[in-house]
């Protein structure tokens, strides 16, 4: 299913080749003062997680969790408590602070 959507995806977004993509070394010019989170289940049948692994040894300034379950998409599904922390604690540290309560992911419900 991944690479029929890959497929899909060259199709629409035509603009960007695949053999260009080169996040690892993206992740070695990102700004030290910038965060960069990364997500990625183990069970990932799309990409493999030792991508993200080298994408944050390739970063200065990275964080990841890699939860054990949730495909390529569906983390949310089965840690939603944990992952909506771990979001939310990132963006409080690499965000300016400014009326958080008003910002839309500091909702309080």
């Amino acid at each position: 299913m991944a690479i029929g959507f890959t497929k899909i995806a060259d199709y629409l977004i035509s603009e960007i080749k695949r053999s260009e993509v080169k996040p690892i070394a993206a992740a070695g010019n990102y700004p030290p003062n910038k965060g960069l989170f990364l997500i990625h289940s183990v069970k990932d049948g799309a990409i493999p997680y030792n991508q993200s692994q080298r994408i944050h040894e390739s970063s200065q300034n990275s964080e990841l969790w890699i939860p054990p379950k949730g495909g390529h998409i569906r983390t949310y599904y089965y840690f939603k408590e944990e992952y909506e922390e771990k979001v939310l604690l990132f963006l409080d540290n690499y965000f300016i602070r400014e009326n958080i309560l008003d910002r839309p992911y500091f909702i309080i419900t």
